[in-house]
């Protein structure tokens, strides 16, 4: 028998693997079921939820029976599935019945749709987490970008672990707690995703990976060992931690990922630096593929940060006027703004956004000087 807290995760993890047979089965069962003392269809259930109730995966229902709605992802010709379990009083399940949706346009456009199973269910697909209960895990963040996004999810009242390669640091004030680790050496991303767990005391649920060390050397003449350190740094570390933390988001039921890319991805002559920022594009969008429903993956990619023009100048003289000069907004972004930005994306307006890379360059990285003669 299946638990029913986990009948959720085990729909949708059998969906996903696209086990036909036994979709097959379920779906040939189109008896009638008693919701919430009205006899009626799984059918006729799931037209009284709303269409924004029918995306992504949701668990619906009271102590005596639930109504989970999945992604179709079968070929079959319906956009959703509708699994009606019965369990008496948060028992086993004992019944399981399930109905494709094809298409129908009859749920509700109101605000709320009709109860269902005797609860009056908000026309939302996951209810609002608040930011509260948020558990969350900022690499980078001992100083520059990372700490001004740790500060932003912090000021809001989430529990926040803050990350650093120093072996002491003194954590910011308010937060979970602080881990020390190089994430180009292997082992060290899942180290942190455990103490940081630990840290929280229980699963990460929003993951914002800042680290990203600026290395202009020519993508031609990088070779072996350092070639592999700019990567390893940017690219490799992310699909790691990511891996890492995945298993503790889905137990949760709910996770957000944002990786923090640069302007410099749409820049051809920035090097290694901006080769693999470019790089964190096809594996967002390969994690967000990967990793749904459950967990959305994104990234934020800021052009020149207005605190760092300082340094930028003193390794590259000048870069900060042209840079300033192609910018079509005239200003640069702050690490503030960066940090609300990230903030938002996790928040439940956002939670269709997903597979994206959010540019916060003030449009540097559009054409503007490329002219056509007249």
């Amino acid at each position: 028998m299946t638990e029913i807290r986990s009948v959720g995760q085990a729909l949708a993890s059998a969906v996903r693997a696209r086990s036909a047979e036994a979709v097959a089965a379920l779906l040939a069962a189109r008896a009638v079921v008693d919701l919430g003392g009205d006899e009626t269809t799984v059918e006729s259930a799931l037209h009284r939820l709303s269409t924004a109730q029918r995306c992504g995966v949701t668990l619906l229902g009271d102590e005596h029976r639930s109504v989970v709605v999945v992604p179709a992802e079968l070929g079959l010709p319906s956009s959703r599935f509708a699994f009606v379990a019965t369990h008496p009083d948060s028992g086993p399940i004992v019944e399981l019945l399930g109905y494709p949706d094809l298409n129908h346009e009859s749920a509700t456009d109101a605000g709320y749709a009709p109860p269902v199973a005797g609860v009056p269910l908000p026309a939302v697909c996951v209810d609002e987490v608040p930011v509260a209960d948020e558990r969350v895990l900022v690499t980078a963040s001992s100083g520059g970008l990372g700490q001004a996004i740790a500060g932003g999810f912090l000021e809001a009242g989430a529990a926040v672990v803050i990350h650093g390669r120093r072996t002491v640091a003194d954590a910011a004030t308010g937060s979970a707690g602080y881990v020390a680790a190089d994430l180009t050496r292997a082992g060290e991303a899942e180290r942190l995703a455990i103490e940081a767990a630990e840290l929280l005391g229980a699963p990460i649920t929003v993951l914002v990976h800042a680290l990203g060390p600026w290395d202009p050397t020519p993508a031609a003449g990088a070779r072996g060992a350092a070639r592999q350190a700019s990567f390893d740094a940017n690219v490799s570390s992310a699909l790691d931690l990511c891996g890492f933390v995945a298993p503790g988001m889905r137990q949760a039921g709910r996770g957000r990922i944002m990786l923090v890319s640069a302007g410099s991805a749409w820049i051809r002559d920035h090097g290694l630096y901006g080769l693999s920022k470019a790089m964190l594009a096809p594996l967002v969008q390969t994690l967000a593929v990967e990793l749904a429903p459950e967990i959305t993956v994104n990234a934020v990619a800021p052009g020149q940060i207005r605190e760092s023009v300082a340094t930028m100048e003193a390794l590259h003289p000048g870069a900060g006027t042209r840079t300033l000069r192609a910018t079509p907004t005239g200003r640069f972004v702050t690490r503030g703004e960066v940090a609300q930005a990230v903030l938002a994306l996790t928040r439940a307006p956002f939670d269709s956004l997903n597979g994206a890379v959010i540019p916060l360059d003030g449009g540097a990285r559009l054409p503007v000087d490329r002219r056509v003669p007249s």
